[in-house]
């Protein structure tokens, strides 16, 4: 009875640590795309408000995670070339966005 309980117990902790791992790359696309909206309801009070350039509007907050990668790709990009960003979205650190998702974000920016 108590051998039962006892594996009982285990095979819960178990399969609740093997949810957790397998959904990590769920929980980076939802900061992700929750990071890009925040962006986006900034960015469009800053158009209508305060209309600072870019680069000195996205430094005025800090963003985490992939998406900050995301940003810090987009600037550099400015400089030399836009296919850059494209490359930099096909790497593996973005695997947790779907193909549409890449679309996606590349449009946007």
């Amino acid at each position: 009875m108590l051998a039962k309980f006892i594996v009982g117990i285990a095979i819960v902790a178990f399969t609740s640590a093997c949810g957790y791992v397998f959904a990590k790359k769920y929980r980076q696309r939802k900061l992700f795309f929750r990071q890009l909206r925040e962006f986006n309801e900034r960015f469009l009070s800053e158009i209508t408000y305060y209309r600072r350039p870019l680069r000195e509007f996205s430094s005025k907050y800090v963003y985490k995670g992939e998406f900050a990668h995301l940003l810090q790709a987009y600037f550099s990009t400015l400089d030399f070339r836009l296919s850059a960003l494209r490359e930099r979205l096909t790497k593996s650190e973005f695997s947790f966005l779907k193909k549409e998702d890449k679309g996606l974000v590349e449009d946007y920016f």
